[in-house]
């Protein structure tokens, strides 16, 4: 379960990031207008919206852990080609909400199929994990950002999303196997 655990406090902690530093990146350093910005997080959680319900689909079809390595390398692509590549790509990173879609409930899933046992107490630990997550991400943003520039400062993202990555690679190749996989 720490490998749960870990890998859902990184990814909130990556999507509260994103969503609560995308229009200032993209205002200070991609020198984008307000409207493009705040029409950017828009498409951000319209993603996430459009993510969730096509996602179940994929999920059903490739399994739980596969879905959010998947989902994971996407995010992760789009928030490299958003923040390294071209001004003009960073477009990508309001399309990270596509991929990160389907992570929180399909991990919640594996999570719950994973034990039969106390699982609302498994689910509490989760959730709160969750919670200090979206609480540490746009702190760390912040605090590097004042340390380091905003450039730096957003990147943490894509450390954050690396590091998922890590944890859920080894939940896909640990000991736990979810019925789909």
């Amino acid at each position: 379960m720490p490998w749960f655990y870990l890998s859902i406090a990184l990814y909130v902690a990556a999507e509260i990031g994103i969503a609560s530093w995308l229009v200032t990146f993209l205002q200070d350093v991609c020198h984008v207008s307000v409207t493009a910005s705040s029409q950017a997080l828009s498409l951000f959680f319209g993603m996430l919206m459009l993510g969730r319900l096509l996602g179940s689909f994929v999920v059903q079809r490739i399994g739980f852990l596969r879905s959010v390595l998947l989902a994971t390398i996407g995010a992760l692509t789009c928030i490299a080609v958003g923040l390294f590549g071209p001004r003009n790509l960073s477009f990508f990173l309001p399309l990270t909400g596509l991929f990160f879609s389907i992570i929180f409930p399909t991990l919640t899933a594996a999570a719950s199929e994973l034990h039969t046992e106390n699982v609302n107490t498994i689910l509490g630990v989760l959730f709160t994990f969750a919670g200090l997550g979206g609480v540490l991400g746009p702190w760390l943003i912040g605090l590097t950002s004042d340390l380091f520039g905003l450039q730096a400062g957003f990147s943490i993202n894509f450390i954050i999303v690396v590091l998922m990555l890590g944890s859920v690679f080894v939940l896909v190749k640990g000991n736990y196997h979810d019925s789909k996989t």
